[in-house]
């Protein structure tokens, strides 16, 4: 699976950093941190069964040559995904972060048949995470450990990668980096 994800300015990825530490601290499992090479991220798109990584790779870099910057993201909702159990930080969704999105799909158009579902416009709902696959009870903790010292959180986008991510059948793995592009 490859996934295009948004890295983050020191602040946020530290915060986000420490609280995958104190969950795994907290003996919540699943937390991001046990994942070998995650960085904190907001993904932009996924995709499963690929082919060819070589074209992907050849158009993440062609367009991305010439992205300057983003706006800072401003951090300010704590949420879950009930259905995967999943607790995650979320920034506001701006109409600059919309149309970045809906650019980024537009042009790379030709993976769309194996773009996940879940990332697409009119689908996408833009989110870092904290910790997946939790039950009930671990996501009540996890919220709990989270906004115990929450305030919100301000960054600028200074990275686009572009990651190789593993997934052994029951949990996420591991997360490399094949290509990135820092933003000015």
């Amino acid at each position: 699976m490859y996934a295009i994800e948004l890295f983050f300015s020191e602040e946020v990825d530290n915060y986000i950093k420490r609280k995958w530490k104190e969950l795994s601290l907290s003996n919540i499992s699943s937390s991001y941190s046990e994942i070998e090479g995650i960085r904190p991220h907001v993904t932009l798109a996924v995709y499963k069964d690929l082919q060819n990584v070589v074209d992907l790779k050849h158009d993440f870099m062609e367009y991305f040559s010439d992205i300057g910057s983003m706006q800072e993201l401003i951090f300010v909702d704590v949420g879950v995904f009930p259905t995967t159990g999943t607790v995650f930080l979320r920034p506001t969704v701006t109409r600059e972060l919309i149309d970045f999105h809906f650019n980024y799909h537009r042009a790379f158009e030709k993976y769309s048949k194996y773009a996940d579902y879940y990332y697409i416009p009119g689908i996408w709902n833009p989110h870092c995470g904290f910790a997946t696959n939790l039950n009930n009870d671990e996501m009540s903790r996890a919220i709990s450990c989270i906004i115990q010292d929450f305030n919100p959180k301000k960054g600028l986008v200074t990275e686009i990668g572009l990651e190789h991510i593993i997934h052994d059948g029951s949990r996420f793995v591991s997360s490399k980096t094949i290509l990135s592009r820092k933003l000015s």
